[in-house]
């Protein structure tokens, strides 16, 4: 049996930095943005990539491209607030990166965005 590898990707240096901790599972392997490279993927092998929509020094458009030059063909799944137009960005994000498994996955429980 082989074991699940969920790579995050954020601003884990600071959110450490805030005093945060982060969860303690042995499926999940936190990156900062920053630090991430092709290495990190042939390290740790995800079966499956996670990011927010935006953070504080990239957004998942930013990670697309990056997956598409590394040649990633996983799953890559991004948390994002309600949108008004959730299927725009999806489209966004498999236009910049056609050969990843994209998926955005709205959280219910955050608050909506709104174009003004």
């Amino acid at each position: 049996m082989t074991n699940t590898v969920i790579l995050v990707i954020g601003d884990v240096n600071s959110w450490l930095a805030r005093g945060h901790s982060l969860p303690q599972d042995k499926s999940l392997v936190f990156v900062d943005y920053a630090a991430f490279s092709a290495e990190t993927l042939l390290m740790h092998r995800p079966d499956m990539i996670l990011s927010p929509l935006t953070s504080l020094g990239f957004d998942a458009l930013d990670l697309a491209d990056r997956l598409q030059t590394f040649r990633y063909c996983g799953a890559f799944r991004v948390l994002a607030p309600k949108l008004p137009d959730q299927a725009m960005v999806t489209r966004e994000l498999c236009y910049r990166a056609p050969d990843v498994d994209c998926e955005l996955v709205e959280l219910s429980r955050a608050p909506e965005l709104r174009v003004v």
